[in-house]
């Protein structure tokens, strides 16, 4: 679903030999989903490219549910986090129609308060917690709230039409390395930590985005108070993740 330490654990998977296919989304790219409130994510992801990107996974789409066995390796993250380290991961969209709206030129600096602003009032914060029932289900035809996930050790691992699935928590992957090399059938497996926000070119903007933005329990409870959330985490744990966001307040 993206923004769930994908891109390091394929590299890893790559980096012995077998071959895998990273998939954000069947129907539509998260970006087309997840902006789809910013009038500039048309020029960010130009309608040709869209569209390429639909045929390609539509057929690819159709080669997985024909083979006989598969194997399909999900993560998830807690929803707060996700939501606010994708708004960065494209930040160019928020800051291009942020331009567009105060009809400023891209020289012109963006504040942080600004793109909270853009975060609360037009970004999707639900595609994360409804990706399961939007993509994958439509897309394989498997129900994943059918089955048992374990709460305690943070994943969850069944058979289901030919299909053999993990499913696990990015907050949990350190401690899932015996049962990843399991299902991957690599020996020794350690995940490769790449793509992280806090090494990146917005690095000093997405830690002041953090440290000021300030969430309201409609906002959390939005999320939290979801099939996603009640699934994948316990109540303990649901309740100390509301306790971190509303201590800022």
């Amino acid at each position: 679903m993206g923004k769930v330490a994908s891109t390091g654990l394929v590299n890893t998977i790559r980096e012995h030999g077998l071959n895998c296919r990273v998939v954000y989304g069947f129907y539509r790219h998260p970006v087309d989903s997840i902006f789809k409130n910013y009038k500039s994510s048309v020029f960010y992801r130009p309608f040709l490219q869209r569209l390429k990107y639909r045929i390609k996974f539509s057929l690819l789409r159709m080669i997985i549910m024909r083979r006989k066995k598969v194997k399909i390796l999900s993560l998830v993250r807690e929803p707060i986090a996700r939501n606010m380290s994708f708004f960065f991961q494209d930040i160019q969209i928020p800051i291009m129609d942020l331009h567009i709206d105060k009809n400023t030129v891209e020289s012109d600096e963006i504040s942080s308060d600004e793109l909270i602003i853009s975060f609360f009032t037009k970004f999707n914060h639900l595609q994360g917690i409804s990706w399961f029932d939007d993509e994958f289900k439509k897309s394989t035809g498997i129900d994943i709230y059918k089955h048992d996930f374990n709460k305690k050790e943070g994943f969850a691992r069944f058979s289901c039409d030919g299909a053999d699935i993990m499913v696990a928590r990015m907050e949990n992957l350190d401690t899932l390395a015996n049962e990843l090399s399991d299902f991957l059938g690599i020996p020794d497996f350690v995940v490769s930590e790449t793509n992280t926000g806090s090494r990146k070119w917005y690095s000093e903007v997405y830690r002041e985005f953090k440290d000021k933005i300030q969430f309201n329990e409609e906002y959390i409870d939005g999320l939290y108070k979801s099939r996603f959330m009640e699934y994948f985490y316990s109540e303990k744990e649901i309740l100390n993740f509301k306790k971190h966001y509303l201590k800022k307040v």
